[in-house]
């Protein structure tokens, strides 16, 4: 058996995983925020699977990887999306993993719809973008299938300083966010918060002090009714569109 852990917000880590799930066969899907400490011992192959944040692996993905034990005869595996630069967001992990004795054996970056949406709006070649990576997926789930070997370099340290600077301050961020009166009350906010950082309170979201920043509560509210500052309520929302929002409420597992 093989397993998949995936750290998602719009959908489009997700649809990776499960695009590659699906050729390798026999191999669950696991979402990062439920499986801290998971033993590890039982599966061929382990993969990660999560985006890229500003050139960077997110702060979650940083601590999931520090709490496993990885066995040394395993085949590992990450691909990392991202919208804008890649940097060192292979680099990072791989880092991280070589300490436990054994590093990425396959690593590789993967360009989506790019939906940082506290900086810019959806892009308007997003279609385009997302029907250039679905056919590097499946290259990409042979490879993996295959056990080709994929080297992804030594870190650069100087170039993690913009991941650094964006980690100092990524969970001030709710501070920042409003909700305005358009909101209904729906909770969709809460359900599909991955790090259960939104309580609902007399009707309204409220915020933790755990955000990572994924934005699903941003880009997935009906009603565009949660903002950051006077930034966001003018740009449009990104969700991967083979993603449904019932996706992000559940845990996904293929057997």
């Amino acid at each position: 058996m093989n397993i998949i852990f995936y750290f998602t917000g719009t959908g489009n880590s997700l649809k990776a995983a499960r695009e590659i799930a699906a050729v390798l066969g026999d191999t669950k899907l696991a979402a990062i925020p439920d499986h801290f400490g998971v033993d590890l011992f039982d599966y061929e192959r382990i993969g990660f699977i999560y985006p890229i944040y500003f050139g960077g692996i997110p702060l979650i993905v940083k601590d999931f990887v520090k709490s496993l034990k990885i066995p040394k005869s395993v085949y590992l595996f990450a691909v990392a999306t991202y919208g804008g630069g890649e940097w060192n967001g292979l680099k990072q992990i791989n880092a991280l993993l070589t300490p436990m004795g054994q590093g990425l054996d396959y690593g590789t970056v993967l360009q989506m719809g790019s939906n940082y949406i506290l900086r810019y709006s959806r892009s308007e070649n997003v279609d385009s973008v997302n029907a250039v990576a679905a056919k590097k997926l499946s290259k990409i789930a042979v490879s993996i299938r295959d056990r080709e070997s994929r080297p992804c370099g030594k870190l650069n340290p100087l170039m993690s300083l913009p991941s650094w600077i964006f980690r100092c301050g990524v969970r001030k961020t709710v501070l920042k966010y409003h909700v305005s009166d358009d909101c209904t009350s729906c909770g969709l906010c809460a359900k599909i918060c991955s790090v259960r950082n939104i309580k609902i309170k007399d009707g309204k979201p409220k915020f933790g002090d755990h955000c990572e920043q994924c934005l699903a509560c941003l880009q997935w509210c009906p009603q565009k009714a949660i903002n950051y500052r006077d930034k966001t309520k003018q740009r449009e929302r990104y969700h991967h569109p083979d993603i449904s929002v019932k996706d992000l409420m559940r845990k996904e597992e293929l057997r």
